[in-house]
């Protein structure tokens, strides 16, 4: 089971900062039938702040999938580092 902190900003390998939710969940269009029940969903700051669609989903085994259609990534949560900073409620 994977896990991370509600509303907790995490740093990808790449440099992203993503915010991590497992309340807030993505429109019902934003997910791919398949990543439904994911425990958690990242979001880009942008789309955090403005209520935007998820932009990844991070699944049980720790795989994070794109929330819609795009290109796989290779990291896993696993590879995502705590800034231990707190994004803002919604």
């Amino acid at each position: 089971m994977v896990s991370l902190r509600e509303r907790g900003i995490y740093l990808a390998p790449d440099g992203t900062r993503l915010v991590a939710s497992s309340r807030r969940r993505p429109a019902s269009n934003s997910a791919p039938e398949h990543d439904n029940g994911a425990p958690f969903y990242l979001y880009h700051g942008y789309a955090w702040s403005f209520h935007g669609p998820a932009d990844f989903c991070v699944l049980d085994c720790g795989c994070i999938k794109p929330a819609a259609d795009g290109d796989e990534i290779s990291w896993n949560a696993d590879d995502l580092r705590d800034t231990e900073w707190t994004a803002g409620a919604h």
